[in-house]
């Protein structure tokens, strides 16, 4: 399942060094073959269509709490697969879970990706990103 959404990460990954803000916590949930807790259930985390985001400003807990720049959701949630969203953010669950964002379509929609929110990544003349102009 990775190798398919990986067009999704890696926009993903295009928007996290497109941001200004520190992604630098080691501990968040990337691949992790592991149960969902208190069941016998794989995680999502287990076929690589999960990601946890600094966990200790993102915690899952009521009422909400992250420290996210509002452009960074904005876009992250712009992403489009296929046409339909791709991604789903934790932090509107019941009970939120800011720190994750889980692939939203299956894997094999995961090959046209757009955005619809936020553009394209912005760069500079020599393809650095252009801080002025990522929204």
């Amino acid at each position: 399942m990775a190798n398919a959404s990986a067009p999704v990460w890696a926009a993903v990954g295009q928007i996290m060094a497109t941001t200004p803000y520190l992604f630098v916590e080691t501990a968040g949930g990337t691949y992790n073959c592991r149960d969902i807790g208190g069941s016998a259930a794989r995680s999502i985390h287990a076929y690589a269509l999960a990601l946890d985001l600094n966990p200790s400003k993102n915690p899952h807990s009521a009422p909400a709490r992250h420290n996210y720049p509002s452009s960074f959701i904005t876009r992250m949630e712009g992403i489009r697969a296929s046409g339909l969203p791709a991604l789903s953010w934790g932090g509107r669950w019941t009970i939120p879970d800011t720190m994750h964002w889980q692939i939203n379509v299956p894997p094999g929609e995961c090959e046209q990706v757009t955005w619809d929110k936020g553009g394209d990544v912005a760069t500079g003349p020599n393809g650095e990103p252009n801080w002025d102009e990522v929204s």
